[in-house]
């Protein structure tokens, strides 16, 4: 993708050519294994692992990327029906890079830095904007824990009840000593972890 971006600012001589890009959504690519037309060997994270190398491009400058893992309803649809909402996430990302229309809220949370505090997790976000909130007013779900051993189970995560709080406090009963987090670590996972003006927060994992 970096290559891409590089050779088509090349060709048309603008070195900030801005380049915005929609997130693959959630689709189970697993199940296609054993179709003769499908990839072999695909797991449950193998879309995860694609996702984080869109979400590296971004260190590349004037990148910007369009999530969708709150836009989809059927998980085994792997073209989407909202293209509405897509679209409206990247034209806040050309008014507020491009454009520089203020007062545009154009990404999600993204993964700062976590400390480890007894058996806790704590994770502080960028782009809470406004703090952080569940989409649907429920528990957060999909974030997993591991200790040193690296195996990881589903945890417990909830927003630190602060103002504008950015910060998610994750922890499992089974993890005395935490080492690392995953959050929407699978290829059919709709998180609903998000910020004030609704955008979703983007997987990641701290290790």
């Amino acid at each position: 993708m970096s290559l891409l971006i590089s050779s088509w600012r090349n060709a048309w001589r603008e070195e900030d050519l801005p380049f915005y890009f929609v997130q693959l959504a959630p689709f189970t690519y697993s199940d296609l294994k054993n179709s003769p037309a499908a990839s072999q060997n695909l797991t449950v994270e193998a879309l995860p692992e694609i996702r984080q190398q869109q979400m590296d491009v971004l260190k590349d400058q004037d990148t910007g990327i369009a999530l969708t893992s709150d836009l989809v309803e059927d998980v085994h649809d792997i073209h989407p029906p909202d293209k509405w909402d897509v679209g409206h996430r990247l034209a806040l990302l050309a008014l507020d890079k491009t454009y520089r229309v203020g007062n545009i809220v154009s990404a999600g949370p993204q993964f700062k830095s976590m400390e480890v505090v007894g058996n806790q997790a704590h994770l502080t976000f960028e782009n809470a904007d406004g703090g952080l909130l569940s989409l649907d007013g429920k528990q957060l779900t999909d974030f997993s824990i591991a200790g040193d051993d690296g195996n990881f189970v589903p945890a417990q995560a909830v927003i630190q009840a602060v103002i504008q709080g950015d910060t998610v406090l994750v922890s499992s009963p089974l993890i005395e000593h935490p080492a690392a987090v995953r959050f929407a670590w699978d290829e059919a996972a709709r998180p609903n972890l998000a910020n004030r003006a609704g955008l979703p927060a983007a997987p990641f994992r701290t290790h």
